[in-house]
């Protein structure tokens, strides 16, 4: 049965956007695709404000407003009333889940909430992330601004029908903080026209790539330091990823070494080019829920070292590389894994067998999105940072497991 369906994000993927973006986008053409009416609200880097048409799925933008605005709010109010979907799924934590929540009182759907990073699970997360990154006199005069979203965010959790998490930790925290249950949906991904080089082929480039925002949570510092404790190897390092902030940029590359290259902002499909020839993929965040960067890694057999950020402890266990507890230990990783061994990896390494199982080929498939697709449908039927800075990260707080970088 054709079903309405409305996505609320604060971007596009088409004009920017991170993991959340992307994964809101496979999903909504996956749902367009079966048959289904697909909207999509979100904010535009113009400040025109129009609707297009991008496939089969309407893309309404609000202009380029402050996402905290009244304004923003009543437009996006505006869209779902003219809409009237069935479901609305946010897949990110803003204060656009007010509009969302105020129309819910207007007309009848099902609220879809889906848990992006770990921090998402927890309570005042927006507070303590400008306590925990701005100096005292600034989290001061931002903190009531957190506090509104916080609460916003809470009661999005609360109010939502369905909650979808990506990893365990997630389930548990909803279930700890919030009295919440949720189901579990890893990222999904496309297969298709992946055209990689050989593992072989990859290790003799010895290219290490860093994906992402620069922002501080992501500490792209770690991989800078990396690759300044490289210098003496034979190593290319490449930090794929940009920040609005010039000051913060600057003060970021400072003190880069000669052997990394900066790419910039990318698009999302630029952005893949690069994995194509990686050799090792890393990632410094000390917060994930499934990392997009993680599955096309994975499904073009390169293999990832993490520092705290393991979901579920699936890169251990399925051998896809390492989660280590330092810089120093990440260099040692690079030679165990073979980079250092100009012809790559030998049969039975942990290099060799991460191609060989490229988890099932696919960790996330196509098939996957449509699966979830199909079981939002069942659902809705069943209910009525010179250098490293030391600090101290928590990585699973259920079980106090704490590491310092």
């Amino acid at each position: 049965m054709k079903k309405t369906f409305c996505f609320v994000q604060m971007y596009h993927i088409s004009e920017r956007g991170g993991g959340a973006e992307v994964q809101a986008n496979f999903l909504a053409q996956e749902l367009a695709r079966q048959g289904h009416d697909v909207h999509y609200i979100c904010k535009a880097d113009s400040n025109a404000q129009r609707s297009v048409l991008m496939g089969e799925i309407k893309v309404h933008f609000i202009g380029n407003l402050s996402g905290y605005s009244a304004i923003s709010l009543h437009l996006i109010y505006n869209h779902i009333i003219n809409i009237k979907p069935d479901f609305i799924v946010e897949r990110m934590s803003s204060y656009f889940a007010a509009a969302i929540l105020k129309a819910k009182k207007q007309i009848n759907f099902k609220y879809i909430w889906i848990c992006t990073d770990n921090e998402s699970a927890l309570p005042y997360k927006t507070m303590w992330n400008y306590i925990r990154k701005l100096p005292l006199h600034k989290a001061i005069y931002i903190l009531p601004r957190a506090f509104i979203i916080d609460v916003v965010r809470t009661r999005a959790i609360l109010n939502a029908e369905i909650r979808f998490t990506q990893n365990n930790i997630q389930k548990k925290r909803l279930t700890r903080y919030f009295g919440v249950t949720s189901n579990q949906m890893i990222s999904g991904h496309p297969t298709e026209n992946i055209d990689s080089l050989s593992v072989s082929s990859k290790f003799q480039n010895r290219v290490v790539i860093w994906c992402g925002n620069l922002g501080r949570h992501k500490r792209p510092e770690l991989f800078i330091a990396l690759a300044k404790l490289a210098q003496k190897r034979n190593y290319k390092f490449i930090l794929i990823g940009g920040h609005a902030n010039k000051k913060y940029k600057e003060s970021l590359f400072s003190f880069c070494p000669d052997n990394i290259t900066k790419t910039g902002q990318l698009s999302y499909e630029e952005a893949l080019t690069y994995f194509d020839s990686a050799s090792i993929f890393v990632n410094t965040s000390w917060s994930e829920g499934f990392s997009n960067t993680y599955i096309q890694a994975w499904l073009r057999g390169v293999p990832t070292i993490v520092f705290g950020s393991d979901p579920d402890n699936i890169i251990r266990d399925k051998q896809l590389g390492f989660d280590v507890k330092s810089v120093q230990e990440a260099l040692g990783k690079l030679g165990y894994m073979g980079i250092v061994d100009i012809e790559g990896p030998k049969q039975g390494s942990v290099v060799y067998m991460s191609e060989g199982k490229r988890m099932a080929s696919n960790l996330g498939g196509f098939a996957l999105i449509g699966i979830i697709a199909m079981s939002l449908l069942k659902l809705n039927k069943s209910k009525k940072t010179d250098g490293v800075k030391a600090e101290s990260v928590e990585v699973i707080d259920d079980l106090a497991h704490y590491m310092k970088y």
